[in-house]
């Protein structure tokens, strides 16, 4: 900006406005567009509002649970995070790749990083009564599978959208991930705070923390996420075709049947997930092969639709 002119003409520049081009929520649009994004969200943010609490205390809480100040609890602390950054590479290394090679589901993957993420919050209350370094450091093994929710909550949002899309989703999942990290360090230093004070019970937040974590574990098990979750091409349709498609759609049912991608499209046109069912319209009109479906959505298609820039080709 300061050593090279703009080459933009001024008659093509926007006017620059904080107000309209600065807003932190505007990826949380997607969720009033996707079924699947709402329910990623809402199981991404419970994880995140169990773990990104909790990080803010933890190591004050080992220090007075172990009676540990100064020289010993930084050493202390440095092995630790020496550990636990040891069976996180571990994890990250053999254990996801096991599994992905074993054919697991993203859901799989985010239900295991949760009960994990319970299992070392108990572990953190269990320390108040058992107050032993070596029970600390065994609390690298579930610790070091709480990142899988994160790896799965991506593997989600791969497995159910196209290119296009990914962008704007995964910044809907920052977007999440920074609403938690905004209430949750909040919430559980006062609670630490609090009950440690008053009742003697500093493990309260860790209490609270397997309670969201049980909780973003039961909703991704028992929730649509898993009878959603298919090896099939399905997208999360961006704003910018589905109003394209909403059109076609009435009489595409009719105009496909009998041509190769007749089978595909009316598997997920029962399904009941208008933004996926768009999305599988737009990949078989884009991508497939049959003259046939290009043309049954061609005709469809208005002539100005053809001319704007919002044709399935584009």
């Amino acid at each position: 900006l300061f050593v090279m002119p703009e080459s933009l003409p001024n008659n093509k520049r926007n006017a620059f406005s904080v107000g309209r081009t600065l807003n932190p929520l505007s990826p949380l649009t997607l969720l009033a567009q996707s079924r699947v994004m709402r329910w990623v969200s809402l199981v991404y943010f419970l994880s995140c509002a169990a773990e990104l609490g909790v990080k803010e205390i933890a190591l004050i809480y080992i220090d007075e649970v172990l009676g540990l100040s100064g020289a010993d609890a930084t050493s202390f602390n440095q092995t630790m995070f020496a550990v636990m950054g040891g069976m996180m590479l571990i994890t990250n290394l053999f254990v996801l790749r096991l599994l992905l090679s074993l054919k697991w589901r993203a859901t799989s993957l985010f239900v295991i990083g949760q009960l994990n993420n319970a299992i070392h919050m108990f572990v953190y209350i269990l320390l108040s009564y058992l107050p032993f370094k070596a029970l600390v450091f065994a609390n690298a093994v579930p610790t070091s599978f709480v990142a899988l929710a994160n790896i799965a909550a991506t593997y989600m949002i791969s497995a159910n959208m196209g290119s296009q899309e990914q962008g704007f989703a995964l910044s809907t999942l920052a977007a999440v991930a920074g609403i938690a990290d905004v209430f949750s360090p909040f919430i559980y230093s006062e609670l630490f705070s609090y009950f440690g004070h008053h009742f003697n019970l500093p493990m309260v937040p860790f209490a609270l923390g397997i309670v969201f974590a049980l909780a973003s574990a039961l909703v991704t098990f028992m929730g649509p996420l898993r009878s959603i979750e298919e090896p099939a091409k399905k997208r999360i349709l961006s704003s910018s075709h589905s109003a394209v498609y909403r059109r076609a759609r009435a009489n595409l049912r009719a105009r496909v049947a009998g041509s190769a991608c007749d089978e595909d499209l009316n598997s997920s046109l029962l399904e009941g997930d208008s933004l996926l069912n768009d999305s599988v319209i737009l990949e078989a009109v884009a991508g497939g092969d049959d003259d046939d479906c290009h043309v049954a959505v061609d005709d469809l298609l208005t002539p100005s639709s053809r001319t704007s820039g919002n044709h399935p080709s584009n």
